[in-house]
């Protein structure tokens, strides 16, 4: 429980941008609605306001902010309607490197579980500055194999004789360790510790089961208009990943939503997550009904007896699928979108044809290998190029099958920051 009344030990200067908006340091609090906070820890390129694959709105109205306290530990942000406390734990500012010091709390970087061997401070700083998710290090002197940490994050720096410390840019100013929010009565309904690992979790809270709700909006990248389309003209630092933007990641950017104590509340906070993040677009009707679909080589012939037995039954049948089947996978050509099984359906126009004039839609399974990573340009092109011109055809959509020898890396994957993804198990 907060204290309604608090003594101000000490006020430090603590920008106001814009109405709900404080900034301290490197970290960001804007006060978005009555309901919903944001606390974003600065990125490479400073704040985010742009939209990213997560946040696809960021139009709320804000609330004003009373005032801002900063005491020990911590600043404080005063509205209304709760108080917003970020710990922050100092680092050192000239910290590349610092000789004689550990961390406390280390979370390693993902991409060095294990840590590295370096030959010299320097070296493990270099590792480090590559390191996308590395904001800091620990080295230790005088030791083989392996004597460097890359860090993702720390809790304090401590005194140890035989070790060195450094950080990087923003992390070198200071970390939020806690995030804390109290109603208007001083009852804290939000409490984080530590941003070391993924928080979101993909269910909402039942009603009035919880307090509150946070996502973070991790790994942060921005989308263009365009999307996964091919687009020509691009400048760098984008030419090479078709305008996505990866450079201002940053992990530590919370959208907390207080829940409230009624179903009222509840359900606003639910509208606020979809006005967040966007709304998710409703199937076509012709969803709702029957899918058929065996994974079994169907020649045309068979396949058009299997639907002319499914209207002679009279049974219900809005989608005819043949899986896998429409491929020709003899060497490897259905890792690409140009190898249709001619043999079994000599023409694919006049079999989408078919099922048209008999009231059916029809998919493929996306099954074609990646020829490079997600959104670079050769990717994007052979993507776009092989699903678009088979809807051309008369394909009316696709699916996308999880099942493949060789994977998309998934959403929380971790980013290089030229748009390369790669999955990492964390040990250690």
């Amino acid at each position: 429980m907060f204290p309604v009344a608090l003594v101000v030990l000490l006020l430090l200067p603590i920008a106001w941008s814009a109405p709900g908006v404080a900034i301290y340091r490197n970290v960001r609090v804007q006060t978005l609605s009555p309901t919903l906070i944001r606390v974003e820890s600065m990125g490479p390129n400073g704040f985010e306001d742009r939209s990213t694959f997560v946040v696809v709105n960021r139009d709320f109205e804000g609330v004003p902010i009373k005032s801002t306290n900063k005491t020990g530990d911590y600043f404080q942000v005063d509205t209304e309607h709760y108080i917003v406390r970020v710990h922050q734990m100092d680092r050192p500012t000239d910290a590349c490197y610092s000789q004689n010091n550990d961390v406390d709390d280390p979370v390693r970087s993902p991409w060095y579980p294990n840590g590295v061997s370096a030959s010299d401070a320097g070296k493990c700083c270099s590792v480090c500055q590559t390191d996308p998710d590395c904001n800091g290090w620990v080295y230790e002197p005088g030791t083989s194999g392996i004597n460097c940490w890359p860090l993702n994050g720390w809790s304090a720096t401590k005194f140890t004789a035989n070790r060195s410390f450094g950080c990087l840019g923003n992390a070198c100013v200071s970390a939020i360790t806690k995030i804390s929010v109290a109603n208007s009565a001083g009852i804290e309904v939000y409490k984080q510790v530590g941003t070391g690992e993924y928080l979101n979790q993909l269910q909402w809270p039942s009603p009035l089961a919880e307090k509150s709700y946070s996502i973070i909006d991790f790994p942060r990248f921005y989308v263009p208009a365009w999307g996964p389309t091919p687009h020509l003209g691009l400048s760098p630092p984008v030419a090479n990943t078709n305008g996505y933007d990866f450079s201002n990641n940053q992990n530590g950017d919370y959208y907390i939503f207080l829940l409230g104590n009624t179903l009222d509340n509840w359900f606003s906070s639910r509208q606020e997550f979809v006005q967040l993040v966007g709304p998710t677009p409703l199937l076509p009707d012709f969803a709702f009904g029957t899918w058929f679909t065996y994974w079994y080589s169907y020649t045309e012939a068979e396949a058009k007896n299997d639907i002319s037995m499914w209207k002679k039954g009279q049974l219900p049948l809005s989608v005819y699928g043949l899986d896998m089947n429409w491929r020709n996978t003899s060497n490897q050509q259905d890792r690409f979108y140009s190898h249709p099984d001619t043999a079994l359906f000599p023409n694919f126009t006049e079999w989408f044809s078919f099922l048209h004039s008999n009231g059916l839609k029809t998919y493929f399974n996306d099954h074609p290998f990646p020829v490079d990573w997600q959104t670079s340009p050769s990717e994007v092109g052979f993507r776009y190029g092989g699903l678009s011109e088979w809807m051309d055809r008369g394909l009316d959509y696709w699916w996308f099958d999880h099942n493949w020898a060789s994977l998309f890396p998934h959403p929380t994957s971790y980013l290089l920051t030229d748009g390369r993804s790669v999955t990492q198990t964390v040990t250690g």
